[in-house]
């Protein structure tokens, strides 16, 4: 059985090797963008939280420059038939 590392995880990656030798990880979650990228402690790559949706971001510039969470984006979507991105 697999133990998270963080309480926090949003997702878990598993990798198989050629051998079928297995490594989990544990996955944060871009509360902007939605992207997904490996929680490497240590690894000196910034991950920015946002101070006005309470979530952390994958610090792309794009989701750095304006708050516009996922969730948010979506039901702007679902209400307007079209996918909204402001900035891009």
């Amino acid at each position: 059985m697999f133990e998270h590392s963080s309480p926090h995880a949003a997702g878990v990656v598993i990798v198989t090797d050629l051998d079928r030798n297995e490594t989990t990880r544990d996955t944060q979650q871009c509360v902007h963008c939605g992207a997904h990228w490996v929680m490497v402690k240590g690894s000196g790559k910034p991950h920015v939280f946002c101070q006005k949706c309470g979530g952390n971001t994958c610090s792309n510039p794009a989701c750095l420059s304006v708050c516009y969470p996922e969730k948010k984006r979506h039901d702007d979507a679902l209400k307007h038939g079209r996918l909204i991105w402001p900035g891009r």
